[in-house]
C-alpha cells in the first residue's frame, strides 16, 4: 500500500506506481492508496489505478479481497455466457 497525507504528494505517488510496475511487470504487486489525501480526492485511485482509498489496514485486506472475488465471478460470468 502507499499512503499520502498530503495533496501536493500525489504527484509522486503517480511517480511510485508507474515506477513499480514499470519495474516489475507482471510480478507488481497490487497495490492500495490510503491516507489523507487519497481520502480528500478518491478519484485518483482510479486515475492511477490503485485499489482504494482505505481507510486502514483492515479495509485495505478488504479492498484486495473483495476486488479479487469480483474479478473471479467476472470471468466464471463470461465463461458461463459463452456456454
Amino acid at each position: 500500500g502507499i499512503s499520502a497525507t498530503m495533496l501536493f504528494n500525489l504527484p509522486h505517488v503517480r511517480a511510485l506506481v508507474h515506477e513499480v510496475r514499470e519495474s516489475l511487470g507482471a510480478r507488481a504487486p497490487r497495490i492500495v492508496g490510503g491516507g489523507g489525501a487519497f481520502r480528500l480526492c478518491p478519484a485518483f485511485c482510479a486515475e492511477i489505478g490503485v485499489a482504494g482509498p482505505a481507510a486502514d489496514v483492515a479495509a485495505a485486506v478488504q479492498l484486495c479481497a473483495d476486488d479479487g472475488r469480483s474479478a473471479s465471478s467476472s470471468a466464471a460470468s463470461k465463461r458461463a455466457a459463452s456456454i
